[in-house]
């Protein structure tokens, strides 16, 4: 005896199985960021840092926020290149400018900016973040 094939309900058709994602938008992968700081050799009193941020995810990213808090208001931050920068009281808070504004899936793009003050002593950044993701150092 041969095996028939299964009886269909009347009515309901049958469909190849969706993948879980068809339809469903893509959600983007948070940027990472990391940063250096040289000293600045004229003077002592400030030092550059080089903040690299990386879109990990496989679409391109429009969009982010950087904040670094200095260890105090005191200090000041100019020469800002692929960024715009604000202040409140030790929190710095930097939006990116016309070429930095994307970044595209896997790739970097980059912020330099000079602190300048009374750096020879507790100076560095005590915190730094993209959107909500800490930086490394």
């Amino acid at each position: 005896m041969s095996a028939s094939p299964p009886a269909r309900a009347a009515g309901i058709a049958t469909s190849p199985t969706a993948s879980p994602s068809a339809g469903a938008s893509e959600v983007p992968a948070p940027l990472a960021a990391t940063y250096t700081t040289t000293p600045y050799v004229v003077g002592l009193l400030g030092y550059r840092t080089e903040v690299t941020v990386t879109n990990p995810g496989p679409a391109v990213r429009k969009g982010w926020t950087l904040t670094v808090t200095l260890p105090r208001s005191t200090l000041r931050i100019n020469q800002v290149k692929g960024a715009t920068a604000t202040q409140n009281e030790a929190v710095w808070t930097f939006v990116p400018d016309d070429t930095t504004t994307s970044v595209p899936a896997g790739e970097q793009v980059a912020i330099s900016f000079e602190v300048h003050g009374a750096t020879l002593i507790d100076a560095a950044p005590a915190d730094c973040r993209i959107d909500t993701v800490p930086c490394a150092s």
